[in-house]
């Protein structure tokens, strides 16, 4: 048997990678903005060109998957994010940083759907679910870390173009550890072409493949619109609820570890209840926990706390099905496809919601934004009971 934790270890760090990108955007913002007299269009535009990077490259897999070297993706990804990490600190232009963070999400799009494919062909199946919900903790591992690189930064007032250049030792390390499975990779790649190479997407795809597919990209929609706006414009988002200075990095820290403990307890129960079940409660329990934020005005802030921390925890148990869902759900055959579509579509539309955001907070109060991430959750509740699968049925591999 394959070392499962090493092939695991290869695979985390596109979503490692991706929550690092997500979260530091909101801090580089806040030290960008004055040096390029950003507006809040700006600003929007910043957050979403990572997201629609993310969009534009999960569509070019999903749409030519069957002629892409899967390879060349999987380990050239982590090359391309190093050089550019490292070329921004050549260029003081502000439009290059957004070119870059558009880039930054192009390779990590593009890096999602073959990565997480090529970890549950080649693990056990035993081991499959568990490590899907690993890969899952390893982006909450990424926004702890950005939290806490962010956080020394300021207390030692880094430049910020050091902390644009310094994490390339992240995308480095991630290259070392897929470098033993290259072979694996190259032959998997191969195999899988001469199955489906001829096999376009009408035909390979049934009619409950579609009807999954639907009902994913309303899952992770609905899931992931609130929760993007959360981790992109967190440190402004904690300030119109009243936190300011080192109180706003407490409350980000306290949020982002309990997104992880989140998705850590679902590697207990993954396996012990039905996915269904999970979806429901969870995203009933992160509705409840944002309402007292509609009041934020009127309680304590330690209630603030822990309603974020009830919300992340919840968050977390759910997310570990981003991963475990479409693995289980869809054929090899389509997988890389579906993969590609869903990251895509969710992208596309956290993008839009990211671009608008600086705007509706200027316009509108927090509780308004607030309200309008319970009504969106509720959504995602009642298209869960209606449109999922009763339990997540695994295909032949």
């Amino acid at each position: 048997m394959r070392n499962q934790y090493l092939l695991c270890l290869g695979a985390s760090g596109t979503p490692f990678l991706d929550a690092f990108f997500t979260v530091s955007g909101g801090f580089l913002l806040l030290s960008l903005a004055p040096q390029f007299n950003l507006s809040t269009w700006s600003a929007g535009a910043y957050g979403t060109s990572y997201l629609f990077g993310v969009m534009a490259g999960s569509f070019l897999v999903s749409a030519v998957s069957k002629k892409l070297k899967t390879e060349n993706i999987y380990f050239l990804s982590p090359l391309a994010i190093f050089i550019l990490l490292l070329s921004q600190v050549l260029f003081d232009s502000f439009f290059y940083l957004l070119a870059a963070r558009f880039l930054f999400g192009f390779f990590i799009g593009s890096d999602y759907p073959i990565s997480q494919v090529f970890f549950s062909s080649q693990c056990h199946t035993s081991f499959k679910a568990k490590g899907l919900t690993l890969l899952m903790s390893s982006w909450y591992w990424g926004a702890i870390f950005a939290i806490l690189v962010f956080w020394f930064a300021s207390l030692f007032s880094v430049s910020s173009e050091i902390l644009l250049a310094a994490p390339a030792l992240i995308p480095l390390v991630v290259l070392l550890t897929r470098l033993p499975y290259f072979s694996s990779t190259s032959k998997t790649s191969q195999k899988s072409s001469k199955n489906v190479s001829s096999s376009p997407i009408s035909k390979s795809w049934s009619k409950e493949s579609l009807l999954n597919l639907g009902f994913l990209c309303a899952f992770w929609t609905c899931q992931c619109i609130p929760v993007t706006v959360i981790l992109l414009f967190g440190p402004s988002i904690m300030e119109a609820l009243g936190f300011s200075g080192s109180g706003s990095f407490f409350q980000l820290s306290v949020t982002y570890i309990f997104f992880f403990i989140g998705s850590s307890c679902s590697y207990l129960i993954i396996d012990k209840c039905t996915r269904k079940f999970l979806a429901l409660i969870t995203f009933a329990l992160m509705a409840l926990c944002l309402i007292p934020l509609l009041w934020a005005d009127s309680v304590s802030l330690l209630i603030i706390v822990f309603a974020f921390i009830g919300y992340a925890a919840s968050y977390g148990l759910q997310t570990t099905l981003d991963y475990v869902y479409p693995n289980e759900i869809f054929e090899v055959k389509i997988r890389e496809q579906a993969i590609g579509v869903l990251t895509c579509v969710t992208r596309f539309v956290s993008g839009l919601s990211a671009f608008f955001f600086p705007y509706f907070l200027s316009k509108f109060s927090i509780t308004s934004i607030i309200l309008t991430a319970v009504f969106i959750l509720t959504i995602g509740f009642f298209s869960t009971y209606l449109f999922a699968p009763v339990d997540a049925c695994s295909k032949n591999d």
